[in-house]
């Protein structure tokens, strides 16, 4: 947990555990940047998904939004002066749902691994909440109310354009589509299904075991946090906040955006597994 420890600790073990093939997923290219009118950036299964659809079909194109999982990468969003949006999801059933993705063996270790990854990814957040650019949205409010829950934000990006008005019902029906076309099996589904809940069950009981519900009690912490957070972020004002941006990132620490919670290589073991995955 010190300072820059993240930092240091991918400086040394990044050139051994990454992979060199660069990322067409988490790494944005400067068209992607430049044609973005908004970023999601979450922890997997907190609706990322979903959420990059709807902003797509709100605004009717297809380059809108992107879309990652980079918690350290949300620094250059900002500095670009692009609105950056961050699901939150209550950690056990995003951790389940992780496992659940990953078809990981129910276990109570694996489990926790999962939830303190969580709790890792999140924990960074609190780095860039000085950013008035940053935005943070509740998985239950978005999945059953996007347009509802998003038109303040994208109100001020679209400014006189008229934005094309989704439900939740919409949404799901687009992802059903892609998903098909896609060919995902169910357990990388993006939306929910009978066969899953079964699955769910059984992770969920893992939750009362030691190493589970210490690694949960961490996670939801963070979550609560967040939450909090997210009832009281400043307005979002697009005419003068990109210049603000620019120069309130250049005059911070970088121990800011590098992040200090690695503790020594099982803190970067975790966040490069998550990569990784």
């Amino acid at each position: 947990r010190l300072p820059g420890g993240l930092s240091m600790a991918l400086t040394v073990l990044g050139p051994i555990a990454n992979s060199h093939e660069r990322s067409t997923s988490e790494n944005p290219t400067s068209l992607d940047i430049e044609f973005s009118r908004v970023v999601v950036c979450g922890f997997p299964r907190t609706g990322t998904t979903f959420l990059q659809v709807a902003i797509q079909d709100v605004f009717e194109d297809s380059t809108a939004c992107w879309k990652n999982h980079d918690v350290l990468g949300i620094p250059r969003y900002l500095r670009a002066g692009i609105p950056t949006v961050v699901t939150l999801r209550e950690p056990l059933d995003t951790a389940v749902s992780w496992s659940i993705y990953n078809q990981d063996r129910v276990d109570a270790d694996l489990l926790a691994h999962r939830l303190n990854t969580y709790a890792i990814w999140h924990e960074q957040v609190l780095n860039y909440l000085h950013s008035r650019l940053l935005r943070l949205k509740r998985f239950d409010d978005f999945s059953e109310h996007p347009f509802e829950t998003m038109s303040p934000v994208l109100q001020q990006i679209a400014r006189e354009e008229e934005l094309h008005h989704v439900d939740a019902e919409s949404v799901q029906n687009d992802l059903e589509r892609k998903n098909h076309q896609q060919g995902l099996l169910i357990a990388r589904a993006n939306l929910p299904s009978r066969e899953r809940h079964e699955q769910r069950q059984r992770y969920l009981e893992l939750a009362q075991c030691r190493p589970a519900a210490k690694a949960l009690d961490r996670a939801s912490s963070i979550y609560d946090e967040l939450h909090i957070r997210s009832l009281n972020r400043p307005s979002l004002d697009m005419l003068t906040l990109a210049v603000t941006e620019q120069s309130s990132f250049r005059a911070s620490n970088p121990a800011v955006w590098a992040g200090a919670i690695a503790t020594g290589s099982a803190g970067a073991a975790s966040i490069l597994r998550l990569l990784g995955d």
